[in-house]
């Protein structure tokens, strides 16, 4: 059976945490979150009968220890892992197609207010396509309108259509179809 998450020394290495290098860093409320992700993403094992949040919560655990030290890149650089599996997709969108929209949504909040402008309106896109899929129409087209406004600025066209897209997907829902087809 093929490991879900990739090595744990090879991620550590990406995050830029060295496990004997440990004591330099400073203060010691870093030092020990910091500590406390090396263990989450190398020591942590699942029961055996693990739901696959289970398998990944190691690095959601570090994810937020993450945050907790503003760490904000890395933080993305986490979610951001590929998981080994046939979908061959990223963990924070792993996890809507598993079923924790709510966890993807917290993860996207989390983030939302400490990154540049360019991820800001990704993750507003990205958390506007989770409200839409748990039915929440209205934070969703808030979530995409503001997006869409962020992204004419500092995104490329590819985004902007993106994010149009998933507005006119929203309309549609809300029973607003020539909203919808101005957007298509």
């Amino acid at each position: 059976m093929t490991a879900l998450l990739p090595s744990p020394s090879a991620k550590l290495v990406q995050l830029g945490l060295d496990p004997t290098r440990i004591r330099s860093i400073r203060p010691r409320s870093r030092r020990t979150r910091c500590q406390a992700i090396i263990n989450w993403l190398s020591r942590y094992t699942p029961p055996s009968d693990a739901t696959n949040l289970d398998q990944v919560q190691g690095y959601i655990e570090a994810f937020y220890l993450l945050c907790a030290i503003d760490e904000w890149q890395q933080a993305i650089t986490l979610i951001f892992t590929r998981l080994n599996t046939p979908a061959d997709t990223q963990l924070h969108y792993h996890l809507k197609l598993w079923g924790y929209s709510q966890e993807q949504a917290r993860l996207y909040e989390t983030l939302i207010d400490h990154v540049e402008p360019k991820w800001h309106g990704l993750f507003l896109q990205f958390l506007g396509t989770t409200h839409q899929a748990q039915g929440n129409y209205l934070q969703a087209k808030q979530c995409l309108e503001h997006s869409f406004s962020i992204l004419q600025t500092v995104g490329d066209r590819v985004d902007q259509g993106r994010v149009l897209s998933n507005l006119a997907e929203v309309y549609y829902a809300l029973g607003d179809y020539d909203q919808a087809i101005e957007y298509q």
